[in-house]
């Protein structure tokens, strides 16, 4: 098995660098936000520049493993990785998901609350002082809910549903 040429040894290492330079900059301005798999973008592109600088090592993986040459070797690794990453935010899109579809029932029944406490405050003879407050107090846990709900949303936002999220958080706030 021969090594890798020096044209393949300095594109692999120059993409490596740049991917770990590019995820460190990203967590530094907060753009990206490595949560559970701690620094997992960060330690790929580690690994990646590891396997390229020593070769020796990248050629033992590469007879573990049965691949034919060190470059299928590096390629394996980058698909399982971006399944990694797709299995990933599938969890955590699905997880938003149903805090979503949870936080609009709950919304949805404090509205309907509301509504009925009106129509019956309507009907009865209570003292004007006590409807109110109780109104601002359901209108206030309303209003937080609804912002809650536009929180989660925002957390969705670039989700196939984006646009049923945008449109649920959109509701709550006119609410």
């Amino acid at each position: 098995m021969d090594g890798l040429t020096l044209h393949q040894t300095a594109f692999a290492l120059l993409i490596s660098l740049v991917s770990f330079g590019l995820i460190l900059e990203l967590v530094r301005r907060r753009r990206l936000r490595e949560e559970s798999p701690r620094g997992c973008g960060s330690l790929t592109a580690a690994i990646m520049v590891l396997l390229v600088v020593w070769f020796p090592l990248l050629r033992v993986v590469t007879v573990v493993i049965g691949a034919a040459t060190p470059i299928n070797t590096l390629l394996l690794f980058a698909v399982l990785f971006l399944f990694a990453i797709a299995v990933h935010y599938s969890v955590i899109i699905s997880r938003l998901t149903s805090q979503v579809k949870n936080l609009a029932q709950e919304l949805a029944l404090v509205s309907a609350r509301v509504d009925d406490r009106t129509d019956s405050q309507r009907h009865a003879s209570h003292s004007a002082g006590n409807r109110s407050c109780w109104l601002i107090a359901v209108q206030r846990a309303s209003a937080r809910l609804a912002r809650r709900l536009a929180r989660s949303a925002a957390g969705i936002a670039r989700s196939p549903s984006s646009a049923r999220a945008a449109a649920i958080a959109r509701s709550a706030r006119d609410r």
